[in-house]
């Protein structure tokens, strides 16, 4: 039955199992989202809800043989271990990570293991931190609906997104030089992080002047169109220059734009409204940029990758308006909620049906 929807191509890997494993892993997590932020139960339930569902995604994600980087991830893991830095040229915090790992043990698991403690500690130290502010349920879907899987093949980007998804705290709050030093750091873990720096840096300059910030935009989008042809003689980072020699994939699609309309609606509507400060701007910039990238994204390769670092839209922003309207006691509130969670599982469902093979997430397999 599963197969008719999540497999439209036939592949022979396909696994009715795995889909039913999975789609499992969603609906208890994100469940208990919601039930974890029921006023009316107590505490000692909460946290019979919160840790299964750390547990359950830990360890689904840990004993994984399943992702088609993650023997990459082993080899980096062995290469460190052995002192070959050159054979792989990784940023040197995530090499710095698998040297120290290595010095505890010799086992290539445990950097899958580590990594995937590590982006589930961020996320959840982050609930934690917006727990009184955002929808719970709603982030904890989001979260498990459309990054989950997707790090099981691509660990390292989503530890990095992790990492910049817990320092969101600090620019919310205006500690902005803890926000550049996190951006900094997680740089060293993925150099691709470098490019938050842009939405960072124009959240300043739209809290001041709201068309120079549309205006630069718009320049520096028109900039990287026509240089684009020349972009791989800036290789900054060699590890990428082969990324941006490859030049354009297509032309731009439609798709990147029906992915942001939903937020674009809701930036409207919460326009009309008096909305709380800092977190609408922010809004606005995350999601200007999000829709750029994206658009990018079919002229240069690399920068598809790097839309999981807007995860704050998902898992904090959309989740933090949404606990408004229903504070505000706004009749709108149910309607956008279950909206957004039509749209979450929609999203799922794309994702399943491009990349369950490409990825090499199916069929599920463990060390055990």
């Amino acid at each position: 039955m599963l197969e008719i929807i999540f497999n439209p191509n036939n592949n022979r890997l396909w696994s009715e199992a795995t889909m039913w494993l999975y789609l499992g892993i969603i609906l208890i997590v994100g469940f208990s989202g919601y039930f974890i932020q029921n006023n009316k139960i107590t505490i000692n339930t909460k946290l019979i809800l919160i840790i299964p569902s750390f547990c359950i995604l830990f360890f689904f994600s840990a004993f994984r043989t399943t992702g088609a980087d993650t023997k990459v991830y082993k080899d980096i893991f062995i290469a460190a271990g052995q002192n070959e830095y050159n054979t792989f040229l990784i940023e040197p915090g995530y090499w710095v990570l698998n040297k120290l790992l290595s010095i505890i043990t010799n086992i290539p698991q445990s950097i899958i293991i580590f990594t995937t403690f590590l982006t589930l500690f961020f996320l959840y130290k982050t609930l934690k931190h917006f727990k009184k502010s955002i929808s719970i349920g709603v982030a904890l879907f989001a979260f498990v609906s459309i990054f989950y899987f997707q790090s099981y093949n691509l660990a390292r980007i989503y530890l990095t997104a992790a990492f910049l998804l817990f320092s969101f705290k600090y620019l919310y709050e205006g500690k902005n030089k803890k926000y550049a030093i996190c951006v900094s750091i997680a740089v060293l873990f993925h150099y691709s992080a470098i490019l938050m720096f842009f939405p960072f840096v124009s959240y300043f300059i739209y809290k001041k002047n709201k068309k120079l910030f549309y205006v630069l935009l718009i320049l520096f989008f028109l900039t990287v169109l026509i240089f684009i042809e020349n972009l791989h003689y800036f290789n900054i980072f060699i590890r990428y220059s082969n990324y941006l020699s490859k030049g354009a994939v297509g032309s731009f699609g439609i798709a990147q734009f029906i992915f942001h309309l939903p937020f674009l609606l809701f930036i409207y509507f919460l326009k009309k409204k008096i909305c709380p400060q800092p977190m609408y701007d922010l809004f606005v910039v995350y999601t200007m940029y999000s829709l750029m990238f994206s658009f990018l994204f079919y002229k240069i390769i690399v920068l598809g990758r790097i839309s999981v670092f807007f995860n704050v839209l998902f898992i904090i922003i959309v989740p933090y308006f949404l606990m408004y309207l229903k504070q505000q006691k706004n009749k709108k509130y149910i309607s956008f909620s279950i909206m957004f969670t039509c749209y979450l599982i929609f999203r799922c469902i794309i994702y399943f049906r491009e990349y369950l093979f490409l990825d090499e997430i199916i069929p599920y397999s463990t060390i055990f």
